[in-house]
């Protein structure tokens, strides 16, 4: 925070949360309280905080049946790919 305030651009930082979901039998994909825990970082610093989820697949498990392959070290799609996708309303 220290660096964006001497940049001056704290004003353009938004803490975004990329819920992975739940599962076909409701249960969350997320560890527990980690929507929490990030809402209170953002808190904490003063930053708004958004939630977002990817439209195309409603959770990572159903992602992983589609696609037939979990992710590992060479196949992380499970990170970036709906962070990006999630995100796209928030950077000009």
């Amino acid at each position: 925070m220290r660096l964006a305030d001497e940049a001056g651009v704290r004003d353009r930082i938004v803490v975004l949360h990329s819920d992975l979901g739940v599962t076909p039998r409701g249960h969350t994909v997320e560890w527990p309280d980690t929507l929490e825990l990030a809402r209170a970082q953002a808190e904490h610093y003063g930053l708004p905080f958004e939630v977002r989820r990817a439209a195309r697949w409603t959770s990572l498990v159903h992602r992983i049946r589609a696609r037939g392959q979990f992710p590992n070290l060479f196949n992380r799609y499970c990170c970036v790919g709906r962070i990006l996708q999630a995100s796209d309303d928030l950077v000009p």
